[in-house]
């Protein structure tokens, strides 16, 4: 179960001023961030979570502007809600030292946000095949809902090297040869919606499919929908809403939709309460991005009706606008 004992992290690929006096390690051997000077001599503390300090590192996948370097902030183990509201406060520093988004080259922007869970707090075991069970679910989850993984980031996504879908009959065969040896190593390689490879070493999933955003409000939605996908495969039986039938051929915008209503207000709400208190602004965000993503892919936009009227009305507003040109 998704709750207060589950622990997970979050990496925010972004692009720093040069001049910034922020340490940078390389790349795996990120440096500890703990206070910035500024150009103006303000000197501004990072947070830090039960004591714990993010980590700066030089990721080479990132694409800067000139005047600027690669900075991927790490994380420490975050746990429970109180790991959720430190992550809107770290994105505040982020922004008081002048963070931006990579710069984005054909429409996608060269840089992610990558999340990681911890299996075995997720299922509440250690056991191997507890864990692999429920790895299973999270691949055909994952699968059946990649329109809305890859929707949320409002461009295609979909098509970056970074984080391909890989078939479901690859995904079952993996996993299937993992229970037989009863091995943690699931081989699909670390380039995929969802990176199995670090359960072995570390114990914990990878969620690829999201590009670089600093806002927020689709921050909090990027982490609803990675829980919402861990709770529902914490189930005996996965819900009929997330079944294969129901959600095939389906818009990402009609799928965000299934997947808010009937798996993330259910029990994502009950458990992070930060999120609770945004919920109105995350699933207009939320929706408005897939709906974006429905027009690039599909060259279609959803019918317009009572519950999706203000998530279309943002598409028009500039905080939108500056978002899917990659700004914000």
């Amino acid at each position: 179960m998704i709750n207060n004992q589950t622990t997970f992290g979050i990496e925010i690929e972004t692009q720093i001023p040069s001049r910034l006096s922020l340490q940078v390690g390389y790349h795996g051997n990120g440096l500890p961030v703990t206070e910035v000077l500024l150009a103006n001599g303000q000197v501004v503390q990072a947070p830090r979570f039960g004591g714990a300090t993010w980590k700066a590192d030089e990721d080479p996948s990132i694409r800067t502007a000139n005047g600027f370097k690669k900075c991927e902030f790490v994380s420490p183990i975050l746990k429970g809600d109180q790991g959720v509201a430190h992550i809107l406060e770290f994105l505040g520093f982020l922004k008081a030292i002048g963070a931006k988004r990579p710069i984005r080259v054909g429409g996608a922007t060269q840089g992610g946000i990558h999340i990681t869970i911890h299996a075995g707090t997720s299922v509440q075991s250690a056991s191997p095949a507890k864990i692999l069970d429920w790895c299973e679910k999270v691949a055909r989850l994952g699968n059946r809902l990649s329109p809305v993984l890859f929707g949320q980031s409002a461009e295609r996504r979909d098509r970056s090297q970074w984080c391909p879908l890989h078939p479901v009959r690859h995904l079952d065969s993996e996993i299937k040869r993992a229970k037989e040896y009863g091995t943690l190593s699931i081989n699909i390689g670390k380039y995929a919606m969802i990176n199995f490879s670090k359960l072995r070493s570390t114990g914990c999933i990878e969620f690829r499919s999201f590009a670089t955003t600093l806002n927020p409000h689709k921050i909090l939605v990027i982490l609803a929908s990675v829980f919402t996908i861990c709770q529902e495969a914490t189930t005996d039986n996965l819900s009929n809403w997330s079944s294969q039938n129901r959600l095939a051929r389906a818009k990402a915008s009609e799928v965000f939709g299934k997947f808010w209503n009937f798996g993330g207000r259910r029990h994502i709400f009950a458990q992070f309460p930060t999120m609770k208190r945004f919920a109105k602004s995350m699933f207009n965000w939320g929706y408005a991005s897939c709906a974006y993503f429905d027009r690039l892919r599909l060259n279609e936009l959803p019918e317009r009706t009572e519950r999706n009227a203000e998530a279309l009305d943002l598409m028009n507003q500039p905080s939108f606008m500056s978002h899917v040109r990659g700004s914000v």
